[in-house]
């Protein structure tokens, strides 16, 4: 699986299994159908028939799902399109994110956010959040997806699977494009927000009430440096202008 041609078609990534989360893929592809309609879209699951219904969706089967973190990291390492844009279940996707794939055609190896929570890989390399996931089907990287991939069969329910990813990205000194939150937003943490925010990364059904295309709107509401407080419900721009979700 190495990937060298440039300007080859990218494939999103998705893994659902039970319910709930088949439930929340058939949401995230739909909002990503209206912004990215020619987008090809790959979905590994336990019942293909209740994706068989979209357009440019190849379902998968998952035959003997564990339903644990373990399902996501051997469906990873099964593609084998060059550019792959992996997303969680619960990412809301609010405007054309092609730019990820540019990325990959730059040199870049994988692009990930900072997840929020430290968990120590290093003090000067923060872990990385995985629910928005580019990466080029390199040798290295594909030798990397396959150390996550055994790793995490020594871990209960294949968890934590996003500090494995980022102590093997820090090992093996991959070329890595840190993404800005605007692009991996999460919609139940605090967080300092610059300009446009492109993804809103949080359950469709949360304890906040939130729903995804208002919250969307709504950090949307000022272009400012800001800070969106989820517990207040608010959002505080640098000039002190006060937005409050409804």
């Amino acid at each position: 699986m190495i990937f060298r041609k440039k300007n080859e078609e990218g494939i999103v990534v998705y893994v659902a299994t039970k319910p709930y989360f088949r439930n929340e893929a058939k949401l995230s592809i739909a909002q990503l159908q209206k912004v990215m309609p020619k987008q090809k879209i790959k979905i590994f699951t336990d019942v293909v028939s209740e994706f068989a219904g979209f357009e440019n969706v190849s379902p998968i089967e998952i035959k003997n799902p564990e339903n644990s973190f373990r399902d996501k990291v051997n469906a990873l390492t099964s593609v084998k399109e060059g550019k792959v844009l992996f997303l969680d279940t619960d990412i809301y996707v609010g405007e054309d994110i092609s730019v990820l794939f540019k990325l990959l055609d730059d040199g870049y190896e994988m692009a990930m956010a900072h997840a929020t929570a430290r968990m120590n890989t290093s003090q000067c390399f923060p872990d990385f959040n995985s629910g928005v996931f580019a990466f080029r089907n390199s040798k290295k990287v594909s030798s990397i997806l396959d150390a996550w991939k055994a790793e995490l069969l020594s871990k209960k329910n294949g968890y934590p699977d996003q500090p494995i990813l980022s102590n093997l990205v820090y090992k093996n000194k991959v070329k890595v494009f840190t993404l800005p939150t605007e692009l991996n937003f999460r919609g139940g943490q605090t967080a300092i927000l610059s300009g446009k925010v492109s993804v809103v990364h949080l359950h469709w059904q949360n304890r906040f009430g939130f729903d995804n295309e208002k919250l969307f709107k709504f950090v949307n509401n000022s272009q400012n440096n800001r800070v969106f407080l989820p517990e207040e419900k608010v959002m505080i721009d640098e000039k002190n202008v006060r937005f409050e979700y409804k």
